[in-house]
């Protein structure tokens, strides 16, 4: 999916979420509980997938590395601080939106 329509949908649905209340997601939950994600089994398959086929994923390969890291140290980022870390781990621009 192209960065920008990623940032798209992820912006829509914040919104979205914030009419209806919080929605945590189980990725959400599982860290909150200090519990192992199921990270590995949705994005490390997205970037196993993208390499295989050429069509490389920085976006999920970070967002892989992120949560083992937030697994591991219990510390959650920023908001600036995250949106820093996966502009940096881009190949194109992400819209401002984020």
């Amino acid at each position: 999916m192209p960065v920008g329509l990623a940032a798209w949908l992820a912006a829509r649905k914040a919104r979205t979420f914030s009419f209806v209340g919080p929605a945590w997601g189980s990725t959400l939950q599982s860290l909150k509980r200090r519990q192992p994600t199921e990270i590995d089994y949705v994005n490390r398959e997205v970037v196993r997938v993208g390499r295989q086929v050429g069509v490389p994923p920085p976006l999920n390969a970070r967002t892989v590395e992120l949560v083992h890291e937030l697994e591991q140290t219990g510390q959650f980022l920023a908001p600036a601080e995250l949106a820093r870390l996966l502009r940096s781990a881009a190949q194109e621009p992400i819209p401002a939106i984020l």
